[in-house]
């Protein structure tokens, strides 16, 4: 038997919290200013 998981597209909320995480860590990471993580 197979068995097929359902890949649930992220709500645009979740998608949005993970582009935040993201910039902040290359933000911190980088030490560029705010202003040019992109």
């Amino acid at each position: 038997m197979t068995e097929q998981k359902q890949v649930k597209k992220p709500s645009a909320r979740r998608r949005a919290r993970e582009c935040t995480v993201q910039a902040l860590y290359s933000w911190a990471v980088s030490g560029n200013t705010a202003e040019q993580v992109e």
